[in-house]
Formats: C-alpha cells, structure tokens, sequence
C-alpha cells in the first residue's frame, strides 16, 4: 500500500474499486473532495472464509446527522465509552507509528487481540478523495468492543440503526442478508 492511499481491503466487494459515493445523500465523495467514512463488517464463516456483511462509505454530513438521530442517552453512552476504552488516544498512538500500515487489519486497536480470533469485526477508515486523513489510520474492531456499546443504547436508537441498516446497507446474497439481520453492528 502506498502512503496515504486507501488500503484495497476498503474497496468495494461488488465493484473491487475505491467507492464514490455516499450511501445516503450518494454525493461524489471525490470531486467534491468530502471527509468520510468507510465501514465494513465482517464475518468469519464455519469454512474460514470471511465474508463481508455489509460495506458503506458515508459522508461526514450524512453521518453526523444519523448520529445527531441517536438518543441523548446513547450518544453519552458512546461518548463515555470511548473515553473508557481510550479510542481517540489509541488511534492517535497507532497513526504515530508507520507500523499501522502493515498491523491495522491484523489486531483489534481497542483489545490489542489478532483480529482472526473474532467471529466478528468491523473495519473502519477515514478518507477525503482517494487518501487517509492524516492522524486517523484505519482501524479493526473487534464485534465484542462494539455489541459492550450497542447493548446499552436506548431502544430509539437500536430502531434508529436497524432502519438505517435496512434502506442502505446489505448484501444481495439472502444468506448474507439473513446474516446481517442478526447483528447490530455499526459502528458510524
């Protein structure tokens, strides 16, 4: 991977190229030269295959307004959380290091675990264009980090992410589908 690019395993499954645009507002991520986000969840299979549950990349303004319709209850929750786990601090640590190249998909940043110990996991990044922001290298997160968040959001915001999973995310595969029906995963 070179400096600053986008690491291939953010590309899209469907496509095997970089995404373009928002899953919300479907703007042109790169001629409009936006921050966002990419997030694929992940699952490893019975076979040892891992297969990706859903993938997206979001705007910084989309995403700021699905989280502005979380609860006041479960954006502290998150808040406190984070500050607990020390995610911001961990993350400017691993952007420190030029390591994070070639570890931040094989560890959880939280646990510090191999990534292939989890059933389940999350990769996430932050882009403007083609490239990384600089001081915010992707990272893997494990499914345990996230379900400790998830399993203390107010019930609004449980609806809130399963109607944001169900207009924009999910696989055409209906074993994929019915896979993704079972988890809340998102980390946004």
């Amino acid at each position: 991977m070179e400096v600053g690019t986008i690491p291939n395993h953010f590309y899209s499954d469907e496509t095997g190229k970089p995404f373009t645009n928002c899953v919300m507002c479907e703007i042109d991520l790169y001629a409009n030269k936006i921050p966002y986000a990419i997030e694929k969840a992940m699952k490893r299979m019975d076979d040892g295959r891992v297969v990706t549950l859903f993938e997206m990349a979001i705007c910084m303004n989309c995403g700021q307004q699905m989280h502005e319709r979380l609860s006041t209850h479960s954006k502290q929750v998150m808040e406190d959380y984070f500050m607990k786990i020390e995610l911001p601090q961990k993350r400017m640590k691993s952007a420190q290091n030029e390591e994070w190249k070639s570890t931040w998909d094989s560890q959880c940043l939280v646990s510090g675990k191999p990534i292939q110990q989890f059933s389940e996991f999350n990769l996430m990044g932050n882009f403007i264009g083609g490239n990384v922001i600089k001081k915010l290298p992707p990272m893997s997160i494990s499914a345990e980090v996230l379900e400790t968040i998830q399993d203390k959001l107010s019930p609004e915001s449980k609806e809130e992410l399963d109607d944001f999973r169900n207009t924009y995310l999910g696989p055409s595969d209906p074993q994929l589908k019915a896979l993704l029906s079972e988890t809340q995963l998102i980390f946004i």
